[in-house]
């Protein structure tokens, strides 16, 4: 699973697709790929977040 959160957030941005299973979370202005396997929540920062200067 967190293979899968890796490639997507290496492509991911405010307004791409995300796979079924996984959503798109923005806190404090930074964006992350979550996915929640047995009630615990998986966040990944995406790039887009990373090289965004204005975060």
């Amino acid at each position: 699973m967190l293979y899968e959160m890796l490639i997507v957030a290496e492509n991911a941005t405010l307004f791409s697709d995300i796979p079924v299973g996984m959503s798109r979370v923005t806190r404090d202005g930074v964006v992350y790929i979550a996915s929640s396997m047995n009630d615990i929540l998986y966040l990944v920062v995406t790039k887009y977040s990373m090289l965004d200067i204005t975060v």
